[in-house]
């Protein structure tokens, strides 16, 4: 019995630590972003000095997933700042142009809001907006766990987000629970920045993994096409 509790409590402390330490990562891979909510608050005559800071956002989101990989695959706590920034400069390198391709459907999502948010005659807008905002941004998240893998360097990036967005549609409910979790992480964002940046991305990306991960198998999904 002491020894079961002590294993637990070790792995509960490591499990602490291992989230502490990646959040850390974050906030300094996003000191743009931080620096743009504290002091320049997100609005329609703000939205064009976030395209740099969204950006590195995504490849921030996507190092987070190859780092939980790598932590799985090699059996071990969390990686060094060092290899954390080199994941990071390799997604930002080699999948580029898939985080350009979501910032624009991300900018053109955002734009449309403010339109029919503007609009009192359009709002009928409003639930096809929302509905093709949940399948881009739950097709996201797929992408960001597909990245994880090493073989999906020879997918071409428009195939990888169609396959995702294919994938977002045969898992309803896997991509509505992460289009709430995306709610909640925009709201987040909106009205307490340094909270979100400090505890919640990290949080919230540990739980669409495990979301994603309940019905979906990268390694069956690379077998399969």
């Amino acid at each position: 019995m002491r020894e079961l509790i002590t294993t637990l409590t070790t792995n509960f402390v490591t499990t602490i630590y291992n989230y502490i330490i990646l959040n850390a990562y974050t906030i300094l891979s996003n000191v743009l972003l931080v620096l743009l909510l504290l002091f320049i608050p997100l609005a329609p005559n703000t939205l064009l000095l976030y395209i740099v800071p969204v950006f590195l956002f995504l490849v921030s989101m996507a190092t987070y997933f190859n780092v939980i990989s790598y932590m799985r695959e090699h059996d071990c706590g969390v990686c060094s700042i060092r290899k954390y920034f080199s994941i990071f400069l390799m997604n930002l390198s080699s999948n580029w142009k898939v985080f350009l391709i979501y910032l624009i459907g991300i900018a053109v999502i955002t734009i449309d809001a403010l339109i029919v948010y503007a609009g009192n005659g359009i709002t009928y807008f409003i639930i096809p907006l929302i509905i093709t905002m949940g399948f881009i941004l739950g097709s996201m998240f797929f992408v960001f766990l597909i990245l994880s893998d090493p073989q999906s360097k020879s997918m071409k990036p428009l195939k990888l987000i169609q396959s995702a967005i294919i994938l977002s549609y045969k898992l309803p409910f896997i991509t509505f629970i992460n289009f709430i979790l995306t709610i909640l992480s925009l709201v987040s964002i909106l009205y307490m920045p340094l909270i979100y940046i400090a505890f919640g991305a990290g949080l919230i990306n540990y739980i669409i993994i495990r979301n994603i991960g309940r019905k979906f198998s990268v390694s069956l999904y690379f077998e399969q096409i």
